[in-house]
């Protein structure tokens, strides 16, 4: 499991959610404000929960296809995954706080 965030594409999406039992999964794309805001919330994130949660990111204009399979139709998306499975589904941008609180009761890792 790498430590940071993990830029995503269409080779290594799969097996990455697969091999890791929880991952949080960031779409978002570049032009995007909110996907902004996000970014640093998320690198946080993978400080706090390193070596027991997979984060990765993959850009939904550069990955269309990705983006379809999984009904993202607003970004950004944050997808949670446990064991391979999408567990829970955060749309739009929430404060650090929330997505905490989410990885600790939908993926139940605690930092």
């Amino acid at each position: 499991m790498p430590n940071g965030i993990a830029v995503l594409n269409n080779t290594n999406f799969v097996s990455y959610i697969r091999e890791c039992s929880a991952s949080v999964i960031d779409f978002y794309a570049d032009w995007c404000i909110p996907c902004r805001i996000m970014e640093p919330i998320l690198n946080k994130l993978a400080q706090v929960f390193a070596g027991r949660v997979f984060f990765g990111r993959i850009d939904v204009d550069s990955y269309p296809e990705i983006a379809a399979e999984y009904g993202v139709m607003s970004i950004p998306t944050t997808i949670l995954f446990r064991n391979g499975e999408e567990i829970y589904r955060i749309i739009g941008a929430v404060d650090y706080n929330t997505m905490r609180r989410y990885i600790e009761i939908y993926l139940g890792v605690k930092p």
